[in-house]
Protein backbone atom coordinates (compact mmCIF):
# COMPACT_ATOMS: atom_id res chain seq x y z
CA UNK A 1 0.00 0.00 0.00
CA UNK A 2 1.29 3.35 -0.78
CA UNK A 3 2.30 6.02 2.10
CA UNK A 4 0.03 8.79 2.22
CA UNK A 5 1.30 11.80 0.54
CA UNK A 6 1.94 15.15 2.78
CA UNK A 7 -1.09 17.70 2.50
CA UNK A 8 1.51 20.37 1.90
CA UNK A 9 2.18 18.85 -1.69
CA UNK A 10 -1.68 19.16 -2.31
CA UNK A 11 -2.37 21.95 -0.17
CA UNK A 12 -2.41 25.70 -1.94
CA UNK A 13 0.14 27.61 -0.97
CA UNK A 14 -1.86 29.53 1.19
CA UNK A 15 -2.38 27.04 3.74
CA UNK A 16 -1.25 27.77 7.06
CA UNK A 17 2.53 26.13 8.22
CA UNK A 18 1.12 24.76 10.65
CA UNK A 19 -0.93 22.38 8.77
CA UNK A 20 2.04 21.42 6.41
CA UNK A 21 3.00 18.66 8.62
CA UNK A 22 0.01 16.89 8.55
CA UNK A 23 -0.19 14.28 6.61
CA UNK A 24 -3.68 13.67 4.09
CA UNK A 25 -5.25 10.84 3.00
CA UNK A 26 -8.60 11.16 0.84
CA UNK A 27 -10.81 8.30 0.67
CA UNK A 28 -13.88 9.25 -1.69
CA UNK A 29 -16.18 8.32 -4.14
CA UNK A 30 -17.58 11.33 -6.77
CA UNK A 31 -18.74 11.69 -10.09
CA UNK A 32 -18.12 14.66 -12.13
CA UNK A 33 -19.63 15.29 -15.76
CA UNK A 34 -17.83 17.29 -18.22
CA UNK A 35 -17.34 17.67 -22.13
CA UNK A 36 -13.83 17.36 -23.21
CA UNK A 37 -11.71 15.96 -25.95
CA UNK A 38 -9.39 12.56 -24.93
CA UNK A 39 -6.08 13.94 -25.37
CA UNK A 40 -7.22 16.72 -21.77
CA UNK A 41 -8.44 12.64 -19.77
CA UNK A 42 -4.66 11.51 -20.66
CA UNK A 43 -3.18 14.51 -19.09
CA UNK A 44 -5.19 14.44 -16.49
CA UNK A 45 -4.49 10.98 -15.78
CA UNK A 46 -0.90 11.40 -15.93
CA UNK A 47 -1.00 14.25 -13.89
CA UNK A 48 -2.95 12.39 -10.97
CA UNK A 49 -0.26 9.38 -11.31
CA UNK A 50 2.53 11.26 -10.88
CA UNK A 51 0.87 13.07 -7.70
CA UNK A 52 0.37 9.83 -6.36
CA UNK A 53 -3.67 9.98 -7.11
CA UNK A 54 -5.81 6.47 -7.18
CA UNK A 55 -8.46 8.11 -9.61
CA UNK A 56 -10.48 6.24 -12.50
CA UNK A 57 -11.83 8.02 -14.91
CA UNK A 58 -13.95 6.65 -17.79
CA UNK A 59 -15.52 7.89 -20.87
CA UNK A 60 -18.49 7.88 -23.23
CA UNK A 61 -20.88 7.50 -20.26
CA UNK A 62 -24.73 7.87 -20.83
CA UNK A 63 -26.53 6.91 -17.66
CA UNK A 64 -24.44 7.12 -14.38
CA UNK A 65 -25.48 4.83 -11.18
CA UNK A 66 -24.46 7.50 -8.26
CA UNK A 67 -25.56 6.26 -5.19
CA UNK A 68 -29.16 5.94 -5.31
CA UNK A 69 -30.13 7.84 -8.17
CA UNK A 70 -29.47 6.95 -11.67
CA UNK A 71 -28.67 9.59 -14.45
CA UNK A 72 -29.36 9.42 -17.70
CA UNK A 73 -27.37 12.14 -19.11
CA UNK A 74 -28.92 12.43 -22.42
CA UNK A 75 -32.17 13.02 -21.83
CA UNK A 76 -31.18 15.10 -18.59
CA UNK A 77 -33.94 12.98 -16.04
CA UNK A 78 -33.06 11.12 -12.84
CA UNK A 79 -34.41 7.99 -10.81
CA UNK A 80 -34.10 6.04 -8.08
CA UNK A 81 -31.62 3.42 -8.34
CA UNK A 82 -31.42 0.32 -6.72
CA UNK A 83 -28.97 -2.73 -7.10
CA UNK A 84 -29.36 -6.18 -8.26
CA UNK A 85 -30.96 -8.39 -6.01
CA UNK A 86 -31.47 -5.80 -3.40
CA UNK A 87 -34.29 -6.50 -0.62
CA UNK A 88 -35.73 -3.37 0.82
CA UNK A 89 -36.52 -3.81 4.41
CA UNK A 90 -38.51 -1.01 6.53
CA UNK A 91 -39.18 -1.04 10.14
CA UNK A 92 -42.04 -3.23 11.48
CA UNK A 93 -45.13 -1.24 12.13
CA UNK A 94 -45.47 -3.20 14.89
CA UNK A 95 -42.49 -3.06 16.47
CA UNK A 96 -41.32 -1.25 19.79
CA UNK A 97 -39.89 2.28 18.61
CA UNK A 98 -41.38 5.25 19.24
CA UNK A 99 -44.30 6.29 17.52
CA UNK A 100 -43.53 9.26 15.98
CA UNK A 101 -40.13 7.18 13.81
CA UNK A 102 -42.98 4.57 12.68
CA UNK A 103 -45.43 7.27 11.75
CA UNK A 104 -42.71 9.02 9.77
CA UNK A 105 -41.06 6.19 7.78
CA UNK A 106 -43.60 6.05 5.02
CA UNK A 107 -43.65 9.71 4.62
CA UNK A 108 -39.99 10.38 4.69
CA UNK A 109 -40.11 7.30 2.04
CA UNK A 110 -42.33 9.34 -0.21
CA UNK A 111 -39.92 12.38 -0.75
CA UNK A 112 -37.64 10.58 -0.88
CA UNK A 113 -38.61 8.86 -4.03
CA UNK A 114 -40.06 11.71 -5.33
CA UNK A 115 -37.02 14.26 -4.89
CA UNK A 116 -35.03 11.83 -6.83
CA UNK A 117 -37.64 11.01 -9.43
CA UNK A 118 -37.00 13.83 -12.80
CA UNK A 119 -40.99 12.99 -13.48
CA UNK A 120 -44.23 11.44 -12.25
CA UNK A 121 -44.26 8.57 -14.94
CA UNK A 122 -40.64 7.78 -13.27
CA UNK A 123 -41.74 8.04 -10.14
CA UNK A 124 -44.77 5.29 -11.09
CA UNK A 125 -42.61 2.91 -12.47
CA UNK A 126 -39.83 2.45 -9.42
CA UNK A 127 -42.38 2.46 -6.45
CA UNK A 128 -43.76 -1.31 -7.36
CA UNK A 129 -40.76 -2.58 -4.74
CA UNK A 130 -40.51 0.44 -2.50
CA UNK A 131 -44.55 -0.35 -2.28
CA UNK A 132 -44.35 -3.82 -1.68
CA UNK A 133 -41.89 -4.05 1.29
CA UNK A 134 -43.96 -0.92 3.31
CA UNK A 135 -47.16 -3.26 2.97
CA UNK A 136 -44.99 -6.50 4.30
CA UNK A 137 -43.85 -3.94 7.10
CA UNK A 138 -47.57 -3.52 8.42
CA UNK A 139 -47.93 -0.34 6.72
CA UNK A 140 -51.26 1.05 5.32
CA UNK A 141 -49.49 4.00 3.15
CA UNK A 142 -50.12 4.60 -0.65
CA UNK A 143 -46.56 5.96 -2.06
CA UNK A 144 -47.65 8.90 -4.40
CA UNK A 145 -45.72 11.59 -6.34
CA UNK A 146 -46.03 14.76 -4.45
CA UNK A 147 -43.14 17.06 -6.01
CA UNK A 148 -42.46 19.90 -3.54
CA UNK A 149 -42.28 23.44 -5.01
CA UNK A 150 -38.72 25.35 -5.19
CA UNK A 151 -38.32 27.64 -2.75
CA UNK A 152 -37.13 30.92 -3.63
CA UNK A 153 -34.78 32.25 -0.19
CA UNK A 154 -35.12 35.84 -1.25
CA UNK A 155 -34.61 37.19 2.58
CA UNK A 156 -33.53 40.85 3.52
CA UNK A 157 -30.32 41.09 5.04
CA UNK A 158 -29.93 42.54 8.47
CA UNK A 159 -27.76 45.60 7.64
CA UNK A 160 -26.46 47.21 10.68
CA UNK A 161 -24.41 50.65 10.19
CA UNK A 162 -21.89 52.04 12.28
CA UNK A 163 -20.84 55.42 11.97
CA UNK A 164 -18.16 56.39 14.86
CA UNK A 165 -18.81 59.58 16.63
CA UNK A 166 -17.81 62.79 15.35
CA UNK A 167 -17.95 61.40 11.51
CA UNK A 168 -21.45 61.84 10.46
CA UNK A 169 -21.63 62.57 6.96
Amino acid sequence: MMEPRHAHSLAPTCCPSSHRNLKAKLVSTGTMVWQCAKQHLNKSRKRNKSNGLKITIEGNKKNINYLDVTLDLTRGSYKPFMKPNNKILYVLRQSNHPPALLENIPENIKKLLTSISSIQKVFDDTIPPYQKALDESGYNYKLTYNPQPKCNRNRQRKIVWYNPHGMLT
